[in-house]
């Protein structure tokens, strides 16, 4: 059976909202207003910041079916430097299958097996999934999924998942299943701290935490300490007004075992230690919790060879780490 397109949205979890037409569903995680300074950003540095905000990144399927198919009939829209869109499918809370697919794909299908399960499908961070058609097996039974934690993640392209293979392995999907939480994943790979992406529409998905996750990028690009600091207070300062009474949570950048960051530390007037301890520093001044990266292991192995991002297995590490600083700030919490 097709499912109707109000059933495909009551399905679909972790956006902010939906473009669509008669054709596609386009579920989307900036605002208007942040996408038009994404552009503006964007022509200033040659970089096509909106492209990677159109990425899928913690978008997911989350229902219970008895169905023992599921199909899609979609169209992969390209947004990142990986071309292939990759999926993976979870029942029961447990990894199931994974497909990774190129863009000239248009279909995709899945075997569940019999009985009442709880089935999670994630999309892709790396392309942009516009759906079409979504079908179950003939009269199949449906039950919606409610989340009663809701979490708005800033980032970089570590918070969207460059170079997961697995997205289910992002460290904001770690979270998402760990908590049972929403999720409103707005990393963009190559972007940093600021303060103009925070519009006043945030409010009004009225999270019970916010991660923040930038400063390598800052660093790259910032010869001067105290443009870095600069940026890095306004933005922080700016958050704190949109959520004055919510829970903030700083993610300090992870160690860099790549040979830019490397030569940058030998020549730069500040290390990436130093911008670690102003992103601190600040994070304390606003109020905001804040997690060392010391905690994440600085070897190649857990690293995607441009020694930048986490790979699958470091994910894993930095996935863990953030949950457990989240158990600690709910278990003060309530």
């Amino acid at each position: 059976m097709e499912l109707t397109k109000e059933e495909i949205i009551k399905i679909s979890h972790n956006y902010l909202n939906i473009d669509e037409d008669d054709t596609y569903l386009r579920f989307k995680r900036f605002t208007t207003k942040q996408l038009q300074q994404y552009k503006e950003d964007g022509i200033k540095r040659n970089t096509d910041y909106v492209s990677h905000c159109l990425g899928n990144a913690n978008i997911s399927f989350d229902f219970l079916t008895d169905s023992n198919l599921l199909g899609l009939r979609f169209k992969i829209v390209e947004c990142t430097s990986r071309i292939l869109a990759d999926f993976d499918l979870y029942v029961d809370n447990c990894f199931y299958d994974h497909k990774s697919l190129s863009s000239d794909y248009s279909v995709l299908s899945f075997n569940l097996p019999e009985g009442l399960h709880h089935v999670q499908l994630y999309f892709p961070w790396s392309c942009e999934v516009k759906i079409q058609k979504v079908i179950l097996s003939d009269n199949s039974r449906i039950e919606y999924v409610n989340k009663d934690y809701k979490i708005l993640s800033l980032g970089d392209s570590i918070t969207q998942g460059y170079h997961c293979v697995h997205p289910s392995l992002t460290y904001a999907n770690i979270v998402m299943r760990s908590f049972d939480a929403e999720v409103i994943n707005q990393g963009c790979g190559g972007y940093y701290f600021e303060s103009k992406t925070l519009a006043d529409e945030l409010r009004d998905i009225n999270p019970d935490l916010i991660t923040v996750a930038y400063g390598t990028n800052d660093f790259s690009q910032l010869d001067n300490r105290e443009e870095f600091k600069k940026r890095c207070q306004l933005y922080l300062k700016r958050l704190r007004e949109l959520f004055n009474d919510k829970d903030v949570l700083v993610i300090l950048p992870i160690p860099r075992v790549d040979e830019k960051g490397r030569m940058r530390d030998m020549v730069f007037p500040y290390t990436l230690k130093d911008a670690m301890e102003i992103i601190k520093e600040t994070a304390l001044a606003e109020g905001m919790y804040y997690l060392e990266s010391a905690y994440y292991p600085a070897h190649g192995d857990f690293y995607a060879p441009d020694g930048l991002h986490p790979n699958d297995l470091g994910f894993g590490f930095y996935g863990r780490a953030v949950v457990e600083k989240i158990k600690e700030i709910r278990k003060g919490r309530y």
